[in-house]
């Protein structure tokens, strides 16, 4: 899991959301399995990770002035929400 807070989210030009990547190991070889964009541009989404099994922390430290927020995902098969 990689993150990046000052991602831009091209899926909608919104800029300096922050995203998060995750990769997973199979049969020898490290894949994109899946990328997470924040929602609001400078939140620095990703900023911090914590991967913990099929559990994934991810903080916004500059979310609601600065307060900041940490998003809780959970891992079903390939799909994480």
């Amino acid at each position: 899991v990689i993150g990046a807070p000052n991602q831009d989210n091209p899926n909608t030009s919104t800029t300096g959301t922050g995203a998060v990547s995750i990769y997973v190991l199979g049969g020898g070889t490290v894949t994109l399995q899946s990328v997470i964009y924040g929602e609001n541009s400078g939140d620095f989404f990703g900023k911090e990770v914590v991967l913990n099994g099929e559990t994934l922390l991810v903080s916004a430290t500059s979310f609601n002035n600065g307060k900041g927020i940490v998003y809780l995902y959970n891992r079903t098969n390939s799909t994480w929400n």
